[in-house]
């Protein structure tokens, strides 16, 4: 496992990662797989010194609390690429957000119906583009 080393240009994607592991752990019924997941995030929230800590801890609360999370759909931006790259990384948010629990201004129903929504909203573009249409696939 590649560990956190304060450099968020890698470390956000790896994040994100550790959230798809954690949910297909919880498909599959893994727990420790799952578990093992989360711990790897919350060992980068808690890793520094003091006021970098905080500073961390207080990002994520905003984070759970839906800050920078809600992107929904501009239907009047008919660019495909650009729609199904928002729509990814809002997914991924989402993933995040049930790793975590959810919150309450972000309860596990609502990020379960959003993920429906957004898979849903995605899975035609696949269809009609194929997914080497898309960036980062391309």
């Amino acid at each position: 496992m590649i560990d956190f080393d304060n450099n968020y240009d890698y470390w956000t994607w790896i994040e994100l990662a550790l959230c798809l592991r954690a949910e297909t752990a919880l498909i599959n019924k893994n727990s420790v797989k799952r578990e093992k997941s989360i711990n790897l995030i919350v060992d980068a929230l808690n890793s520094g010194e003091g006021l970098h800590k905080k500073v961390k801890y207080n990002i994520h609360l905003r984070f759970m609390s839906g800050e920078g999370v809600e992107w929904g759909n501009d239907e009047s931006d008919d660019d495909s690429f650009y729609l199904f790259e928002r729509n990814l990384i809002y997914l991924m948010k989402l993933y995040k957000l049930k790793a975590f629990g959810g919150s309450s201004d972000y309860p596990l129903e609502k990020i379960d119906h959003n993920i429906t929504n957004t898979r849903l909203y995605l899975k035609p573009l696949i269809d009609i583009e194929g997914i080497y249409f898309f960036s980062p696939f391309h």
